[in-house]
């Protein structure tokens, strides 16, 4: 090639560039197409058409432009940068499972290179190794402390299998935040998500004290109040629950339906059996009729609400609108899942009652408490870190007269949480040890 056309080559390579940096990727296109047919075999041609097709989302042509590379025996071959053009373009084309050994041999190389991280990580997700994900995106975090982002990224991705230690780096993340920037939008979100992150791993009562934080700068949130109420009704804060949720059923929109049921639960639980006959009843006629599994849930727990209020012309009805909804396991599970619910206030109420002076007995539907008193033991043995199994599991065994079983899980849900409200007034209220 004569050296006017090199000079023509360079020209047209440095225009691209100049127009690719300012974002004009389709103007670049031009430039860098006319520099490679006037040498077929420049590399940094290829290379560059191939990031200005990939900038336009043409994954496709991007591929294609490195290819011809080695078509035309470019020199390129064996270059960092080919390598992490084609990882890229391989990404941009959803071909993740391809991209990774790319990835991973440029860190090889260049174990320093947070960006290389970075991508690794963020293809190591939607491959669906989250584990590989993950101690990519801590590399980063090691390589780049400031990098906030990075810390919340790694965060999440731990969080759904380790919240402990999504929490630390999260924690660690907004120890560098500036504090007036505490009270933007991002902020509570990243606040509230953390929230959730901490309720996964047991911190309950650092939970509630964001939801404090939290509610009076969304008034206007119902999902978040729905969820601040549904924590407060595990903590045995009754109440509060009870005023969370009717302020979230009042401005509920799109959520009415779980606020209402949500609403009905804690009533149970608070032994309040008209209360919750009330909220279940709006929630059977109010939610939408194409669900058929909420529908189920509302005729059961309003079938158990209305047995323990005395309301049999409740119950007859509650009875046929379920049987005309679920087969005959499906209202066996609702009514069983209802129960649990139930039995809860149950305990709740007789604690409560003037002259009372034991534990309520199984209700008709003993059979039912049985297999539920036996599902709850079975699952705390799998999961003997969840106080809400343990408490209703002694609920149950309480209610069957298998006091020693009760004292001993409804002990197990206090260690776990001291602040159980609903733990204690069992614990109080059970038969002591002979």
């Amino acid at each position: 090639m004569k050296l006017h056309q090199h000079v023509l080559v360079m020209e047209s390579l440095d225009r691209a560039r100049t127009l690719l940096r300012a974002d004009r990727a389709a103007a670049a296109l031009g430039p860098a197409l006319e520099a490679v047919r006037i040498d077929p075999g420049c590399a940094d041609g290829r290379l560059l058409l191939s990031q200005i097709h990939l900038k336009l989302g043409q994954a496709d042509l991007a591929l294609a432009a490195l290819d011809a590379a080695t078509q035309y025996e470019a020199s390129g071959h064996g270059r960092l940068d080919f390598t992490l053009a084609r990882a890229k373009a391989l990404m941009a084309d959803g071909r993740d499972l391809e991209a990774l050994p790319l990835l991973n041999s440029l860190i090889e190389q260049c174990p320093g290179d947070a960006q290389l991280h970075r991508l690794a990580s963020a293809s190591s997700e939607r491959a669906g190794d989250i584990d590989a994900a993950s101690r990519h995106m801590q590399q980063v975090v090691a390589l780049e402390p400031g990098d906030r982002a990075a810390a919340r990224m790694l965060a999440r991705l731990l969080a759904p299998t380790d919240p402990a230690a999504g929490l630390r780096f999260i924690d660690a993340a907004d120890c560098d935040e500036p504090e007036p920037s505490r009270q933007s939008s991002p902020a509570q979100a990243t606040q509230w998500q953390t929230t959730q992150w901490m309720r996964q791993s047991g911190r309950l009562r650092d939970a509630e004290e964001n939801y404090r934080q939290l509610l009076p700068q969304s008034p206007d949130d119902a999902a978040l109040w729905i969820e601040a109420g549904e924590h407060a009704d595990r903590l045995g804060a009754l109440e509060v629950a009870r005023e969370r949720l009717i302020h979230a059923a009042q401005i509920a929109g799109d959520h009415l339906g779980r606020a209402r049921t949500s609403l009905a639960r804690s009533r149970m639980h608070a032994g309040d059996f008209a209360g919750a006959i009330w909220w279940w009843w709006k929630a059977a006629n109010c939610g939408p009729t194409d669900d058929a599994e909420h529908a189920i849930d509302c005729w059961a727990s309003l079938a158990v609400c209305a047995l323990s209020a005395d309301r049999a012309h409740l119950v007859e009805l509650s009875q046929r609108r379920l049987q005309a909804l679920a087969n005959d396991d499906d209202q066996m599970l609702a009514m069983a899942d209802a129960w649990l619910h139930g039995s809860s206030g149950e305990v709740i109420r007789a604690a409560t009652q003037q002259n009372a002076t034991s534990l309520p007995t199984a209700s008709p539907l003993t059979w039912i408490l049985r297999q539920s008193a036996d599902v709850l033991g079975e699952q705390a043995r799998r999961k003997p870190g969840w106080a809400d199994t343990l408490y209703h599991s002694a609920v149950c065994e309480a209610a069957l007269g298998e006091n020693a079983a009760a004292r001993e899980h409804v002990q197990a849900a206090l260690d776990l949480n001291p602040n159980y409200k609903a733990a204690t007034t069992l614990a109080a209220n059970l038969p002591k040890a002979a």
